[in-house]
């Protein structure tokens, strides 16, 4: 038996030393997570290992009945990125109302399906297994489709209605709240982290990451929503297009160096935040109508969130 002194650290915690040979017997350095379990008799059992168990199965109830279509997508939103599995929804004059609107609500949230359906109650699950999620992959995803998004604005037209930037938009906020999702998991159920091989630090970087890229997506909608009701096009407003041009160019190069973990990459993305800026400010003054000038104020709003992902990758790294 060996004996260690107890430490006190800050004002609510201790610190105890551990053998060095338990270390080098276990494989652990510095910053490697050790795991403390309570036995039942008074007693801490340090183990390098997690038991790797499935995380809790969270189900959440709720009546459906006197609440309107924001109040039902509000609680269930809200849970569904709190990580609950399960929702069962009961009412039956509001199901009846209300059917198509929230069964369109169940099936937007990914990996969520309706597994029953009654006159009084509508069941859904996630059927998905999340240790086969990749962060990695989500952030390609979401990049594919943002792209795809800049580069349709390109060629808006007046007779294009922007239906596919708006429906792929929401499949930006698809994968976002299911990110968000798999996120909180891992973090109240580390066993989850260590099988996607993540740690806390990587956690939050795509949890920022993924958030900056859906905002950059938001405007480039609300840009297509502004300049169709305008009727305007790429030929009919050059300096807008122009600038947007450059702007696109920041983000590709935003993302190259997060793939690339290149920060003279990214601070180059973050001096170019600038010139862009007073390239918008000084086309705003050409242009008198509001929908414009929303576009450009929207132009300058996706330049700062670009810049925000450059920022991760000079300031933190993944």
């Amino acid at each position: 038996m060996e004996y260690r002194r107890l430490i006190k650290f800050g004002n609510s915690s201790f610190v105890v030393s551990v053998p060095k040979y338990w270390l080098k017997k276990n494989q652990l350095e510095k910053g490697d997570m050790v795991y403390l379990t309570e036995n039942g008799s008074n007693e801490l059992i340090v183990s390098s290992n997690l038991e790797d168990t499935a995380p809790e199965s969270l189900s959440y109830s709720l009546n459906v009945e006197g609440l309107d279509e924001s109040d039902i997508e509000r609680r269930i939103i809200s849970k569904y990125l709190a990580g609950y599995d399960t929702f069962t929804l009961q009412g039956e004059k509001a199901l009846h109302e209300k059917h198509t609107y929230i069964r369109n609500l169940l099936n937007s949230l990914m990996a969520l399906e309706i597994v029953e359906q009654t006159k009084n109650t509508i069941v859904a699950k996630d059927l998905l297994n999340p240790s086969e999620i990749s962060f990695k992959v989500i952030v390609r995803r979401i990049d594919t489709i943002l792209r795809s998004m800049f580069e349709d604005l390109q060629h808006l037209s007046e007779e294009d209605e922007s239906a596919d930037i708006l429906r792929r938009d929401k499949d930006i906020n698809r994968l976002s709240f299911l990110s968000s999702r798999i996120a909180k998991k891992c973090i109240h159920h580390p066993p989850l982290a260590k099988r996607l091989d993540t740690n806390v630090l990587q956690l939050l970087f795509y949890k920022e990451l993924i958030e900056h890229m859906e905002l950059i997506a938001d405007e480039v909608k609300r840009i297509a929503r502004n300049l169709h009701q305008f009727g305007q096009s790429p030929k009919k407003l050059p300096d807008f297009f122009s600038i947007y041009d450059r702007v696109y160019k920041i983000y590709l190069d935003a993302m190259k160096s997060v793939y690339n973990q290149d920060q003279a990459l990214a601070y180059s993305v973050a001096k170019e935040r600038e010139t862009l800026m007073d390239a918008c400010n000084i086309a705003i003054k050409k242009h008198k109508d509001p929908l414009i000038y929303s576009s450009f104020e929207r132009l300058k709003a996706a330049i700062v969130f670009i810049r925000n992902v450059a920022r991760l990758i000079y300031r933190e790294g993944a």
